[in-house]
């Protein structure tokens, strides 16, 4: 091992799943099966490149999608669970930062406190605004009702990704004729 790091490593659930073919129709297959596939796919990629140890999250939008507080809470502990109890089995190779349903920080407060002192995880990465009560929402993370969030933030040490996350449709209009601002590619 050359000792590197990578961060922002993708890995889906079911129900996150669909949000990541968005991005590379084309290549949908292998993409789909990287997401899924965490033990056996991803630890040859990382030896066959070097790649000591790698900092897993839940790919995008995902729980920032959700509008229904509630269900984004049900689906990130779903998330989370999932991906520590693939990092218990590779905890060498393995780190993870975990997915938080910031529809309602007080339940985002709740699931990064679990994740951080119950998991292990070691920080969030969330997706740049949350989608709260219905889907053209758009809700940012600098509102004052998130300064209890980021109190917890910083009280627990967690490291925060902040995520790039396209804009929804309806407020894309800036990026017209310009397609290379939007997504990965």
């Amino acid at each position: 091992m050359q000792g590197k790091i990578a961060l922002e490593e993708h890995m889906a659930i079911e129900e996150t799943l669909g949000d990541s073919k968005q991005f590379m129709p084309e290549a949908w297959d292998e993409i789909r099966s990287r997401l899924l596939d965490i033990q056996s796919k991803r630890l040859a990629l990382m030896d066959k490149h070097g790649i000591e140890m790698m900092i897993m999250a839940l790919n995008s939008p995902a729980i920032q999608s959700i509008p229904n507080a509630r269900r984004a809470a049900d689906v990130a502990r779903k998330a989370n669970d999932t991906l520590a109890e693939e990092v218990r089995k590779r905890p060498d190779r393995f780190a993870a930062f975990c997915a938080l349903p910031l529809q309602d920080p007080d339940l985002a407060i709740l699931e990064l406190t679990r994740c951080m002192k119950e998991l292990g995880f070691k920080g969030a990465n969330v997706n740049g605004f949350s989608q709260v009560t219905e889907g053209d929402s758009v809700v940012y993370l600098d509102l004052p009702q998130y300064l209890p969030f980021w109190a917890a933030v910083e009280s627990l040490d967690a490291p925060f990704y902040l995520h790039p996350r396209d804009p929804l449709p309806s407020r894309s209009q800036h990026y017209e004729g310009h397609p290379w601002f939007l997504g990965p590619t």
